[in-house]
């Protein structure tokens, strides 16, 4: 039989049990600074201490261990700004009564703390989130923390990261953390999440409930100057967190007047007070505003170190204006390079070919000379310069025949040499433009440059399909045309000549130098043949090679050019049906193809440490190489799924 006060021992000893379960691991001091702000040569520092009364007259401040006077007061007396940051466990394994007990303290510490204080949520598992930021709006934190989901994985060290971000940059800042488990997901190290809370001025508090991990939760919130609570009880939850409202509650603004002779120097800053009537002291490390002072006339100040651009160029670069300035200072000196190389184009508004030729016409009577004026006059020292190098850049590389048919192709109204200089131009400009705007990333310039020479290109190859694709729609029309005029008797030439005067670009214009170049002696079968090497049209070559043969076996031309229309509009009919049966896979293959190159420069641009591996690593690079080429070969791969010869 168990005697009475047997019972009172045990149930005595029940309670100091779950009193010291709930005790903070590791706390040396319940008293903490959770501030430091400096202002017109005053030091503001916020003090709190969980679970315990400060006493207001007994608050003392000391500098490197010199005491200076000072004056205390509660913050909700003052203005300064307070944010507090609930982070909370959202993982299955708080299922039941642990994530119902955990709702309950939350809303108690929202309803608990004073109204200025904004107050926000943030909840991890899968991953971390910011649910509500910080907000004096009682009623949506609380609807929040009501609305909380369990989902699985446990993304404690992301959570870190995020509520710091959320917490912000300004006043008094503290994060309480509650979780029952260990970092299950998530892409944080416990390293970071480490450095994330040692690097801020927040606090971080911690309750660990459970089998959750006390010893990566200690190495946080030890970094962060806060305190771990520890307990196996869920329904300890509301106190703990009410005790951490009251902190809150109970924080207290000192106002300290550091001497003239501390000024721009690091000092320790040391508050001491009773707190539950025992003492407490914290400290943290700051450096003082304000110039030191003028040293003695007896002693000779050491020699400042000179000035260098590299410590005066961040500063510049870090202004407001230096980026816009330079852009447009770099856009203003393009255009201008652009416009003294180019002069030229002014007098290329007219077909090439046909200016070329016009001087043998009979209304270009002294044009040759007029031209060679106009061009003289027009031309200047840098822009003759300018042309020649590129001109020499072209042949020597053998690019001018393939540069001239494809400008012709794309009826664009430039020699090879302007052609190069306006891709040089476009590339200059895009490594430029990358390279302020990033700041002076060689990476990004790398990119602008490549940017700027596909640019051009991407214009050049687009007008050239666009124009193809016209004269290929217009092809059955035109032969149809020109059958016609056979069949009423006329000679091939007029028949093109009817061409040029009834039909539409560009088949009017091909046709109408294929004219010109016969009326100076070329034979009519290799005018028309330079058509289809212009245009790269397979059709028309079809046709040419029917009219060659046809003048050389004879035959019903006219008859044989209704045939060949009808042939094409055939083939024309099948290839739209064709086109119209493969689009939804090739926008998938479209899809698919971009989506990877413009998922990556999304991260470069919102996440960039994410994917800095990929680019400083050996093992990153390697995968990079890998994914670009199994990138190549998927989109060729694809390509040849889509297409169909027709």
């Amino acid at each position: 039989m168990t005697r009475p006060g047997g019972r009172l021992l045990a149930l005595l000893g029940a309670v100091a049990v779950l009193v010291l379960a709930a005790v903070p691991a590791g706390a040396q001091s319940t008293l903490r600074i959770t501030n430091l702000e400096q202002q017109d040569g005053t030091l503001g520092i916020a003090i709190s201490s969980a679970g315990g009364s400060i006493d207001p007259d007994s608050v003392s401040v000391t500098l490197n261990g010199e005491e200076v006077p000072s004056t205390s007061q509660s913050v909700n007396e003052t203005s300064l700004a307070r944010t507090a940051v609930l982070t909370m466990d959202a993982s299955l394994s708080m299922e039941g009564e642990p994530i119902a007990n955990a709702k309950e303290a939350a809303k108690a510490f929202t309803n608990g703390v004073p109204a200025d204080v904004a107050v926000g949520l943030v909840t991890f598992a899968t991953a971390a989130q910011v649910v509500v930021p910080p907000t004096t709006d009682r009623a949506a934190v609380n609807a929040a923390i009501d609305a909380i989901t369990l989902e699985p994985d446990t993304a404690l060290y992301d959570s870190v990261l995020v509520a710091e971000q959320a917490a912000g940059t300004e006043g008094s800042r503290r994060i309480l953390l509650l979780t029952d488990g260990r970092n299950e997901g998530g892409t944080a190290t416990q390293e970071q999440a480490v450095g994330a809370a040692a690097g801020s001025s927040t606090i971080v508090d911690a309750v660990a409930l459970g089998e959750a991990d006390v010893e990566a939760l200690t190495a946080i919130t030890t970094a962060g100057r806060g305190q771990l609570f520890t307990t196996d009880d869920p329904e300890a939850l509301v106190g703990l967190f009410g005790e951490a409202a009251t902190a809150v509650t109970n924080e207290l603004l000192v106002t300290a007047e550091p001497p003239a002779a501390f000024a721009g120097s690091a000092v320790t800053v040391e508050v001491s007070a009773t707190v539950n009537g025992q003492p407490a002291t914290a400290s943290a490390a700051t450096t003082l505003t304000g110039a030191p002072p003028e040293p003695s006339p007896t002693e000779s100040p050491s020699p400042s170190p000179l000035p260098t651009a590299t410590s005066a160029a961040p500063g510049f670069l870090q202004s407001a204006w230096f980026v816009p300035t330079a852009i447009g200072v770099v856009f203003v000196g393009l255009l201008g390079l652009m416009a003294l190389a180019l002069i030229p184009l002014a007098r290329r508004q007219e077909d090439a070919v046909t200016k070329r030729m016009s001087v043998y016409t009979l209304n270009a009577r002294g044009g040759a000379t007029e031209v060679q004026r106009t061009e003289s006059a027009r031309s200047s020292a840098l822009a003759t310069q300018a042309l020649g190098a590129a001109d020499t850049f072209v042949k020597s590389r053998g690019m001018e025949p393939r540069l001239e048919n494809s400008l012709a192709a794309a009826a664009l109204p430039l020699r090879p040499a302007e052609w190069v200089l306006i891709v040089a131009g476009s590339a200059v400009g895009g490594g430029l433009l990358l390279l302020l705007l990033s700041r002076f990333n060689p990476l990004w310039m790398l990119g602008g440059i490549a940017l700027g020479i596909l640019i051009p290109l991407i214009v050049l190859r687009t007008r050239k399909s666009q124009r193809l694709n016209a004269f290929n729609e217009q092809l059955p029309d035109t032969l149809t045309l020109m059958a016609g005029s056979l069949a009423a008797g006329y000679s091939l030439p007029q028949a093109v000549d009817t061409v040029v005067k009834e039909g539409q670009e560009p088949v009017a214009g091909e046709f109408n130098k294929a004219l010109v170049e016969a009326r100076l002696g070329v034979p009519i079968e290799e005018t028309l043949e330079n058509i289809a090497i212009r245009t790269e049209s397979k059709d028309f070559a079809w046709v040419v090679m029917a009219i060659a043969i046809q003048r050389q076996v004879g035959g019903n031309l006219s008859e044989i050019l209704r045939i060949v229309a009808d042939t094409l509009r055939e083939r024309a009919y099948i290839r739209r049906q064709i086109k119209t049966l493969s689009a939804e896979g090739r926008l998938s293959a479209i899809i698919i193809a971009a989506l990877p190159p413009l998922f990556l420069v999304y991260l470069l641009l919102a996440r960039p440490d994410y994917v800095t591996l990929l680019f400083t690593t050996t093992l990153g690079i390697i995968m990079l190489i890998v994914a670009v080429v199994l990138q190549i070969l998927g989109v060729i791969w694809m390509r040849n799924i889509v297409n169909f010869e027709v």
